[in-house]
């Protein structure tokens, strides 16, 4: 799948992530080393995270999808395409 795939086709109707965005998206970031699980991986930061962990703002290794365009603006793209 492309990473520039259509936001519309990474949304839901209700408009949280798919699960074909979030694995997309977790597979963009380094594993914590070599030898480590597929479900730890380090977010731009360094930070520890555990796919299991998405969305939950309790654990110490959760972790969300952000992004660096505001999605208003990348509507506004995607309308185009």
């Amino acid at each position: 799948m492309a990473l520039h795939m259509s936001l519309k086709k990474m949304k839901n109707d209700d408009g949280t992530w798919t699960e074909e965005a979030k694995r997309l998206i977790w597979n963009k970031a380094p594993l914590m080393n070599p030898s480590s699980s597929d479900s730890l991986r380090l977010d731009s930061c360094n930070a520890l995270m555990d796919w299991y962990d998405y969305g939950n703002r309790d654990s110490d290794y959760g972790w969300e999808i952000d992004h660096v365009i505001p999605e208003k603006i990348l509507h506004l793209v995607d309308d185009k395409i």
